[in-house]
């Protein structure tokens, strides 16, 4: 499942070690170290609320592979930087849907992401230091949105419908709700590491001279 903190850090990850020179305004990157399969991120995912009940979703297993993505960056000044990203993925996981209503309960079901693309804008500020790069988040957005493919908004529609006969709810939102699902992003500022021995010696210094030019 694709991911809130840990989507951050490879976005931003990828941002840091193929920055632009300054001077060239908006430049359009991809880094193809980024693109492979992650595993058991653990995901928090917005709960749904609907027909008066509350479903907390959570990922226990999951798998997502990164299959391209592009990072378009440039310097606004003052160390800050504005940038879009795009990745482009597909994975599956297993999806526990536990719920609050008046017969409170659980569904496991195991969900397919289809091949999808997720954009994210937003500003950081890069910092070098003794031990690596420091890149803080200015700006993001509340939360990304992701397609998956599952039985289990049917289940819970279902279910609904049957609650519905006792209090009169509406449960029209309920399947929509599981096939286009909210992850939150952390609300900035929050600051990622990129130590110097996660670089190689051509990403140090690309790094290293951008922030120099942008000064």
């Amino acid at each position: 499942m694709i991911v809130n903190r840990s989507l951050t850090v490879v976005l931003v990850a990828a941002l840091a070690v193929v920055a632009p020179a300054a001077g060239e305004g908006p430049s359009l990157l991809v880094y193809p170290r980024f693109n492979t399969t992650y595993r058991d991120m653990a995901p928090d995912i917005t709960p749904v609320t609907s027909a008066g009940m509350t479903i907390n979703l959570s990922s226990p297993t999951n798998s997502l592979t990164l299959r391209d993505h592009w990072v378009e960056l440039e310097p606004l000044g003052g160390g800050v930087h504005r940038f879009r990203a795009m990745a482009d993925f597909l994975g599956k996981a297993d999806l526990l849907a536990e719920f609050e209503a008046s017969v409170p309960g659980r569904i496991e079901d195991q969900v397919l992401l289809p091949i999808q693309q997720v954009e994210i804008e937003g500003e950081i500020e890069i910092v070098r230091d003794a031990e690596g790069f420091l890149i803080t988040t200015r700006k993001l957005p509340e939360h990304a949105e992701i397609l998956m493919q599952s039985r289990l908004g049917n289940q819970l529609l279902s279910l609904c419908d049957m609650m519905s006969i006792l209090t009169g709810s509406d449960c029209s939102g309920l399947s929509e709700a599981f096939t286009r699902v909210r992850l939150p992003l952390p609300k900035p500022p929050e600051t990622y590491r990129i130590g110097l021995e996660e670089l190689t010696e051509e990403e140090f210094l690309r790094l290293d001279d951008y922030l120099r030019s942008a000064g």
